[in-house]
């Protein structure tokens, strides 16, 4: 399921799951109900909105806006929707705490053992470029509560220290944890200061702990992790060295450009270079401005190979100059080397789950256009004959449509004083490989329907019989002769299934009809070309006439007639079965789409004879009106 479908305007809350608070894992409207991360949130929100009354009653706050504020508390990790996080003032306590104010850019401490007094980091707020940006990972941290803004110009003995701080808690997030929890802290410090020019110093809180415990600190100018890349063409997918990861850097951002349609993808490679005797780890965060609530997290932990694939949920709007943000949380005990490439496996299977609908509009398209151009063959000096319906599907084919309107589109774009036309949302490629699968669709099946004709009519026929056997033997041989030789019979029959039933259980039983009909046309051709074959073979036999049994001219003239009317006799059965094949396909097409109403009424079936209300019903009535008449006048001979 794709995650733009569950967003609407008229919905309160719209969250995909892999974005809300303490869920991970992406999980789709079959695995919700078994995922335990959801679940567990699911559950804490329920309980959250329930009020007891006065006799311990148990039932759902009737006021809309407390429901809603707590469903924005558990699935989008705020208050409220658009609401700031208040700021809270925290007396602390300097007699129990250490104070610390390390002047190194990148550092990292690991307690095993926990902490015997509350730390506090000091981070100084310095003008100097190469400390713009702050990033911090803190790992089995109980609170969330560690993180503040202060201007620290009190002393007591060595130690300098702020007695009030104000909360920046709202600038951390939880990260997905490998046994441990971990949190993560991302503030632009010139930023922050510019806000607060009294602040001087960010400080981190830790408190005391007998649990293990490991921060890491990350000071940088930001420019120097922030890495760009602009989205391969669309035939080229190899792979592209990026950077080699300095030591002791713990985060870098990745900008794809270009990455601006849904059925687009990249992957993203992190490989271990080294590392100094502990295992790796790679959290990515992938984000975009224009997808409201999308967050994607993916982990991996002790693998020295991953690979993580970018894509974006909705199309990005064309005014918007965005890039995708692909957030690295990396290890800085270890090195990394990063690539990338598109991922042609997820391109595709997202052009299939995204345009599969597509494909039965472009195959009807091209039957319309075959039948058309098995029509033109006919001269008006020719009797009536039609083209071969293989070829006509390698001559209709609009390739050069898509080319030329295209072109035409962005030549309109260069002239300003055109109005401008509505811009295509998908690429070319995208309509040329709907129609190329969808021409080739058609080719198998066509293959597919001549090797059933030439080696399964006679066993469908075979079935039909079985199916409408009758206690006396010859009544049912009588009643299959009577539906070859009055097929409207037979379509009326079909539009009382489609009444009594369903209209897709009519549909799939007018597919076999068709099929015996075709396999009998076949059959009549097969028996023409062996009449013919033996007739060329006993003429080379015994010889020309002899030249005393020469015809006169009058005698020649009536012979020629006669072999261009048995030309086009013979000839006739293969005109019929060229002409119903697209027929047959376009109702191969029709019964596919209606499929899923004859599912559900084999569901039912139990329940109630007939589907009410039924979708398929309309166009089975007209599909088999139509298939009577053609089938009864004998077509194409008698059009």
């Amino acid at each position: 399921v794709e995650e733009s479908l569950s967003s609407s305007v008229f919905g309160d809350l719209h969250a995909m799951t892999h974005n809300i608070p303490n869920v991970w894992q992406s999980a789709d409207h079959l695995c919700v109900v078994w995922c335990l991360q959801f679940v567990l949130v699911v559950n804490r929100f329920l309980h959250s909105i329930i009020d007891l009354d006065k006799k311990s009653n148990s039932k759902f706050i009737a006021n809309k806006e407390i429901r809603l504020t707590k469903a924005y508390q558990f699935f989008m990790g705020g208050p409220s929707s658009g609401a700031e996080q208040l700021s809270t003032l925290t007396n602390n306590m300097i007699d129990e705490e250490d104070w610390i104010e390390d002047i190194r850019r990148n550092f990292q401490h690991k307690f095993d053992t926990g902490l015997p007094k509350t730390r506090v980091q000091m981070i100084r707020l310095d003008p100097n470029p190469l400390y713009k940006f702050l990033n911090v990972d803190v790992f089995n941290l109980d609170t969330k509560e560690w993180i503040f803004g202060c201007e620290a110009n009190e002393m007591l003995s060595n130690m300098r220290y702020c007695s009030i701080a104000v909360s920046l808690s709202n600038s951390s997030q939880y990260l997905p944890d490998n046994g441990f929890s971990r949190q993560n802290a991302q503030i632009n410090l010139h930023l922050l200061k510019v806000k607060n020019p009294r602040w001087t110093h960010v400080i981190l809180k830790f408190p005391k702990t007998t649990q293990p415990f490991q921060f890491n600190i990350d000071i940088n100018n930001m420019d120097d992790r922030a890495v760009q890349i602009h989205m391969p063409k669309w035939y080229n997918f190899g792979q592209n060295e990026l950077a080699e990861t300095q030591l002791d850097s713990t985060f870098y951002n990745l900008n794809i450009y270009g990455l601006s349609y849904k059925y687009q993808a990249v992957a993203i490679y992190v490989h271990v270079k080294s590392c100094r005797g502990e295992s790796s780890s790679v959290v990515t965060k992938t984000s975009n401005s224009w997808s409201k609530g999308f967050e994607k997290f993916s982990s991996f932990y002790n693998k020295n190979h991953t690979v993580t694939f970018v894509y974006t949920p909705n199309d990005k709007p064309v005014e918007k100059n965005a890039s995708v943000r692909v957030s690295l949380h990396l290890n800085p005990s270890c090195r990394y080397s990063i690539s990338y490439s598109q991922s042609l496996s997820l391109m595709m299977s997202r052009i299939v789950q995204q345009f599969a609908p597509w494909l039965p509009a472009h195959c009807t398209a091209i039957l319309f256009l075959s039948l058309k151009h098995q029509i033109t063959v006919t001269t008006k000096e020719d009797h009536f004959k039609f083209g071969m319906f293989h070829l006509a599907l390698s001559k209709s084919t609009p390739f050069f449509l898509i080319t030329a309107s295209r072109l035409f589109t962005k030549i309109t774009l260069m002239f300003k004083i055109i109005p401008q036309p509505d811009l295509y949302n998908y690429s070319m490629m995208v309509s040329f490989l709907i129609h190329g699968v969808a021409l080739a669709v058609l080719i198998l099946m066509n293959t597919i329907i001549w090797i059933a004709i030439a080696f399964c009519g006679n066993f469908g026929h075979k079935v039909l019989l079985r199916f409408i056997s009758l206690p006396i033997p010859p009544l049912s041989s009588a009643l299959v002769t009577c539906i070859r030789k009055f097929p409207t019979a037979i379509g009326i029959l079909l539009i009382g299934v489609a009444l009594a039933t369903c209209g897709g259980t009519a549909l799939l039983c007018a597919n076999l009809i068709y099929f015996i009909l075709l396999s009998k046309m076949y059959e009549e051709y097969l028996e023409q070309f062996v009449f013919k074959t033996a007739k060329k073979i006993s003429q080379r036999l015994f010889g020309k006439l002899k030249s005393a049994d020469k015809p006169t001219s009058d005698d020649t003239a009536a012979s020629t007639s006669l072999r261009n009317d048995s030309h086009v006799k013979k000839g006739h059965e293969m005109n019929n079965i060229q002409f119903h094949l697209p027929l047959f396909l376009l109702l191969i097409l029709i019964s596919i789409i209606n499929f899923p109403c004859f599912i559900l009424w084999a569901k039912a079936y139990r329940l109630t004879p007939s589907l009410k209300p039924d979708a398929s019903l309309v166009p089975a009535l007209v599909v088999l009106s139509n298939l009577s008449i053609l089938w009864q006048i004998k077509s194409p001979k008698n059009m």
